[in-house]
């Protein structure tokens, strides 16, 4: 795989974003502030909040699989990676499930998630370039 410089660039600022936001949301629990700033929140609130936070955290883990394929066959290890095409379409899928659908926390929206969640789906939405990237590499059709 051959990327050009603005291939390689994209793809390393997007996993450079990417890392960030995954750790900002580690930091958001391990820190305590989740509970912090959901504690007034009513129970069903903080329900849909954990949930939101969860898979923030679940298509972030598979946009970085993404991210590391293509980093991958850059590398010249495709050949490493079982059924790529199959992988790819898996991880996909699951980054993009559920993008762009905010979630209801009641009269309060906890800010620290709405920016976590926007930053999310800014970051995921781009993901379907480094798709079509692996696609072309892989000589499949996207």
């Amino acid at each position: 795989m051959s990327p050009s410089a603005t291939e390689t660039a994209f793809v390393d600022t997007l996993f450079t974003t990417l890392l960030t936001l995954l750790e900002d949301a580690r930091t958001l629990i391990g820190s305590g502030r989740m509970h912090a700033i959901t504690a007034d929140l009513p129970a069903e609130a903080r329900m849909v909040a954990a949930r939101d936070l969860s898979k923030l955290t679940s298509q972030g883990t598979a946009a970085m699989s993404v991210l590391l394929m293509y980093k991958a066959l850059q590398s010249g290890q495709a050949d490493e990676i079982e059924d790529p095409a199959t992988q790819l379409e898996e991880l996909y899928g699951e980054t993009v499930r559920n993008s762009g659908e905010p979630e209801s926390y009641g009269p309060v929206v906890p800010a620290a998630l709405v920016d976590l969640r926007r930053r999310g789906d800014d970051i995921f939405g781009k993901i379907g370039e480094v798709r079509s990237l692996i696609l072309r590499h892989l000589g499949v059709p996207g």
